[in-house]
């Protein structure tokens, strides 16, 4: 039996259950529903998906054009690549494999709306007038090399470069970011969905601190970091949304860590005939 993963489709099918047992009561009505309803969900059935190929492509176009400009030439490095202009040079697959291993907790995403006070005649009410998206923070584990750090300290240098402090554009650093929830006892393929979101635009804008002690003996290191993003889609399983708000198509794991093709070489612009 195909099962509707959109709104509508999980309406339906934890729709409320009322017994007819009179003298069961609202416990009895309790347990049916947890019971048609598959159970509560859990927390610690996830996995996260951050398209790690991509950031070295970003990141090596960024070195490219910082290369071609005559007073920032030689200044700064491809901070994901390698090599002796390189800074992180992970293996950009089995980062994304081993991010989505070490990450041990996450958030789905919160949302809200600002609100404006109106009053025309008698008591204020308020009106939503823009939506609202909160960041979000994940932790992971480090291993010994603590190349998980190195990681997202490139990701921020892709940000804002450390050498020359400029800027980059938004759509040189900024990636989706996949976060999918599944259902308790089962296993992690599409029918064990019970909540899938992708956040669009996606960087990092803080790492925590890392605290060292003589008294931490065999204490896993850990690093928080904290996303924003432009806006999250939920994903429905449906392929066409009309008349509903805009909801994304699910990208698969081996989609996300798929190596990424190079650019094509962009060609130097010709002087104009004399």
């Amino acid at each position: 039996m195909a099962i509707n993963l959109g709104p509508a489709g999980r309406r339906q099918k934890h729709a409320r259950v009322t017994t007819a047992n009179s003298g069961g009561g609202m416990l009895n009505d309790f347990v049916a529903n947890l019971t048609f309803g598959g159970g509560f969900a859990v927390q610690n059935r996830y996995q996260i998906l951050i398209p790690t190929s991509l950031l070295a492509q970003n990141s090596s176009n960024i070195y490219q054009l910082v290369q071609a400009n005559s007073a920032t030439a030689g200044l700064s490095a491809d901070w994901m690549g390698s090599g002796d202009n390189g800074y992180y040079g992970g293996d950009m697959r089995n980062t994304a494999i081993e991010l989505t291993a070490f990450c041990d907790k996450t958030q789905l995403p919160g949302y809200q709306f600002q609100l404006e006070t109106v009053r025309h005649y008698g008591p204020s009410f308020k009106i939503p007038h823009m939506p609202e998206y909160q960041d979000i923070t994940m932790q992971f584990m480090c291993s010994n090399s603590m190349w998980e750090r190195y990681f997202f300290d490139a990701w921020m240098y892709m940000v804002m470069d450390p050498v020359t402090n400029n800027f980059n554009y938004k759509s040189e650093y900024a990636v989706p970011i996949s976060i999918t929830s599944y259902i308790a006892g089962g296993g992690i393929n599409d029918s064990d969905i019970n909540y899938y979101t992708q956040l669009i635009d996606a960087f990092p804008v803080s790492i925590t601190e890392q605290e060292l002690g003589y008294d931490m003996n065999n204490v896993i290191q850990k690093l928080q970091v904290t996303f924003s993003y432009k806006f999250a889609v939920p994903y429905t399983g449906k392929t066409s949304t009309t008349g509903t708000p805009l909801r994304g198509q699910k990208a698969t794991f081996q989609q996300g860590i798929a190596i990424a093709p190079a650019p094509p070489p962009q060609q130097q612009p010709q002087p104009p005939n004399q």
